[in-house]
């Protein structure tokens, strides 16, 4: 990716594979990103080796700093609840690696005013 690309997402977010726009060439190319899973990523709820389940998330904020160098994606609904999610993650756009950040891909058992969802009584 040069400095007169754009960055636009092929489908949602939580998709492993990212399209690119250039705007000089004015041609679109793709590229896959990777995602290793910690042990604190699992106890936040990511299986199967990707944080959104089904690959999906939609109605996320997304923004693109650190001289387009990093992208950042907070929140969204990847379909398994109710409300949504309050997962904050990084995609280094050099090494094509995504990281969390925070939070949860689901809201955990016990309560946390931190995570999106009604409140159990």
């Amino acid at each position: 990716m040069t400095s007169t690309s754009r960055l636009l997402t092929g489908g949602p977010p939580g998709d492993p594979t990212i399209d690119v726009f250039d705007l000089v060439t004015e041609s679109w190319a793709s590229f896959r990103t990777t995602y290793t899973p910690t042990a604190a990523d699992i106890q936040a709820g990511v299986t199967d080796g990707w944080p959104y389940p089904r690959q999906l998330c939609n109605d996320a904020t997304i923004q693109i700093a650190h001289n387009k160098i990093m992208m950042y994606i907070f929140g969204g609904d990847h379909g398994t609840t109710s409300v949504g999610c309050n997962l904050f993650m990084e995609l280094d756009l050099t090494t094509r690696k995504w990281r969390r950040l925070t939070g949860y891909v689901r809201p955990p058992k016990h309560d946390d005013y931190t995570c999106p969802g009604p409140d159990l009584i």
